[in-house]
């Protein structure tokens, strides 16, 4: 739904996005924040991600007149935060209100910001930072978006790996540096185990700051002069997201039919063992003999295992249809 609403918004009236990027993030955020305090998954509301989204409203919304803090919020919403589609496999899960929460933080800032700086009619009256800025300057693009981060870095490095160290390493919460550290299927995940111990945060911290510097780099020298390269960016990650989400289905679901099999596998060995098991009466080791014309047009195999010991029809199946797999993130 949100999906087929957006798109309409940006064919129809684009002059809304901004509007409703702000109601959703009203929404998904406390809702967010709410569901990973449950699971004490909290400290991964410190993420750049979600510090840049708060940056954008002040811009929006406050200061939309502030040529260096537009410059900051579009190269940072283009840069680590749409790229991160891709770094943390974000995927497109229509069920799933975690993924579209995620895929939403991520992917929607690039998608506003792209909207005021190309298909925003009139966007300089309702944010005039724009007439300042016909083009971006490289170095000045990096200084300003690279001071927002690391005043995020300085701050997640002081309140997350300093203060609350202890609760990090007992295993109480969990950390984008630990998930990281701990997903051993990953790229980042191998590259850190190959750092010694005492230097892993600090090459974590590092290796950060470059990526984010290198994925700025597009939106600095391409997207922001050109709307065809900018909506090739946004179909790009998009795209991404949706084969993430591909592939997440056929994952979950693949495995949903194999439990199926094998349940229906098991029921139909326990029937068949229940029918051998059934033999014709004898007396004295004769089989009792069993006067055809009793059961009619019945053939003699049949005769021999008793109607109330077989399954009935489709059992299986009923069964299963009441106990449907709910898939989970």
């Amino acid at each position: 739904m949100t999906l087929l609403f957006s798109a309409l918004m940006f064919g129809m009236h684009p002059q809304w996005v901004h509007v409703a990027y702000t109601a959703m993030s009203l929404y998904l955020l406390p809702l967010r924040f709410i569901t990973y305090k449950k699971r004490a998954w909290h400290y991964f509301l410190f993420d750049l991600c979600y510090y840049v989204n708060i940056i954008n409203f002040i811009y929006i919304w406050l200061l939309p007149s502030n040529a260096a803090l537009f410059v900051a919020c579009y190269c940072l919403s283009h840069g680590p935060l749409a790229s991160a589609v891709i770094t943390w496999r974000n995927s497109l899960v229509f069920h799933d209100q975690e993924k579209v929460t995620s895929l939403f933080i991520h992917i929607y800032p690039a998608f506003t910001f792209t909207v005021i700086r190309h298909f925003y009619p009139g966007a300089s009256e309702r944010f005039p930072a724009l007439l300042k800025i016909t083009r971006l300057d490289p170095v000045r693009a990096l200084l300003l978006s690279g001071a927002i981060y690391c005043s995020w870095q300085l701050l997640y490095y002081k309140f997350v790996l300093v203060d609350r160290r202890h609760k990090i390493e007992s295993g109480q919460r969990t950390t984008s540096f630990s998930y990281l550290l701990n997903d051993q299927r990953g790229v980042i995940g191998k590259f850190l185990s190959l750092i010694p111990p005492p230097y892993r945060e600090k090459g974590f911290l590092g290796g950060q700051l470059v990526y984010a510097v290198l994925t700025v780099l597009p939106a600095v020298l391409l997207l922001y002069n050109s709307s065809i390269w900018s909506g090739c960016f946004l179909i790009l990650i998009f795209a991404v997201s949706v084969w993430n989400g591909g592939g997440f289905y056929i994952e979950v679901f693949g495995r949903k039919f194999e439990r199926e099999l094998e349940a229906l596998r098991k029921e139909l060995g326990e029937a068949a063992i229940r029918s051998s098991g059934t033999s014709t009466p004898t007396i004295s080791g004769t089989p009792l003999e069993t006067d055809s014309s009793s059961v009619g047009s019945i053939s003699p195999e049949r005769q021999s295992v008793p109607l109330t010991n077989m399954p009935p029809p489709d059992d299986s199946w009923t069964s299963r249809s009441n106990h449907e797999v709910k898939i989970n993130n």
